[in-house]
């Protein structure tokens, strides 16, 4: 639809005044949303369903909030260190399984920091600092 004006031919008008076949299209989908808009601010809102494993009702798009972006930053991460020393405990019986679900063992806080135009994501763990590098692209 969008190369429609390679193939017609400049003697031959459009089917509708001088529009295209892609902004005749584009001008239909557009009129089309503002009266899927206009039913949809009319009509009440309803429930969106509960899942089970959720503690709470999902959540509506402006109910939900977004996390900063930027540098510096801190998320939560796992520990490429951590992680196997607690699946080797959970294999030897060292702890429960249910450690997972109740806890967050293996998940500790990083910091997303930019120096010298890399991105660092530092991460720490019993005043240990592990370091990921991502080199920026060019």
């Amino acid at each position: 639809m969008y190369t429609d004006h390679m193939f017609r031919n400049e003697d031959e008008k459009s089917f509708l005044r001088n529009c295209s076949g892609s902004s005749f299209v584009s001008g239909m989908s557009n009129l089309a949303w503002k009266i899927f808009q206009a039913i949809n601010k009319r009509l009440p809102e309803g429930e969106l369903p509960s899942p089970k494993w959720a503690s709470g009702k999902m959540l509506k798009s402006y109910e939900r909030s977004a996390p900063t972006l930027g540098f510096p930053r801190v998320t939560d991460s796992l520990c490429p260190r951590c992680v196997p020393e607690v699946r080797n405990a959970i294999l030897t019986g060292e702890i429960d399984i249910s450690a997972l679900v109740s806890g967050n063992p293996g998940e500790i806080k990083a910091h997303i920091v930019e120096e010298n135009g890399c991105i660092l994501m530092r991460k720490f763990r019993r005043y240990v600092v592990h370091e990921s590098r991502f080199q920026p692209a060019h």
